[in-house]
């Protein structure tokens, strides 16, 4: 009988309805991309072709050269690039870098492996976007997705998001990117601030 009522118990219940993210760090925030756009998630050491001032790289994995988006320009207003690292897994200022270092400014290596998202772009075409860290898959339920106030799209440091991820109450949001956002170029961004 106990059991009966436990099953009746559970079918009473309302099952709320949930959604798969990819959670993953940039800087000191957390971000997130539903689960049914990302292509794959790839770990690398290195990238190719990573010149200052741009927001592009080349990366080599499975075969393949991916273009790689430092979506960290494309969300913080206020993004500044990182020291470049060489062969020696070194920080060196790209200021002060001479002639004789310009073959190590093509390439980067990581002390740890780096994470790509691998998603399509708007053309149909594999693009990574360069992480801080591993991403994790979550669960959330419907109730935890909160819009982002129209003031912060147009007046706050991060850009390219579609709403707030709130797991819980004394928990920091969770950042939902808008992936569309984010493929936009540089200039696009710009321009819509």
């Amino acid at each position: 009988m106990a059991l009966l009522n436990s099953l009746r118990a559970l079918r009473s219940k309302p099952v709320e309805a949930t959604r798969q993210l990819l959670v993953f760090p940039l800087r000191q925030e957390r971000f997130a991309l539903p689960l049914a756009i990302v292509h794959r998630v790839i770990e690398i050491d290195r990238l190719y072709a990573q010149q200052d001032g741009t927001e592009t790289a080349i990366a080599l994995a499975h075969n393949e050269n991916i273009p790689v988006l430092n979506i960290q320009q494309r969300i913080f207003v206020n993004a500044q690039t990182p020291a470049k690292r060489i062969e020696s897994d070194t920080q060196i200022d790209t200021q002060h870098v001479g002639s004789q270092d310009a073959a190590n400014q093509q390439s980067s290596t990581f002390a740890t492996p780096q994470y790509l998202i691998l998603v399509y772009n708007l053309q149909g075409d594999i693009t990574g976007l360069l992480i801080d860290g591993p991403p994790t898959l979550q669960r959330f339920a419907e109730s935890a997705f909160q819009p982002l106030s129209g003031l912060y799209q147009q007046e706050g440091g991060i850009r390219c998001v579609s709403g707030l991820v709130l797991p819980r109450a004394d928990c920091a949001p969770i950042f939902l990117l808008n992936l569309a956002q984010v493929m936009q170029s540089q200039t696009a961004l710009s321009g819509s601030m």
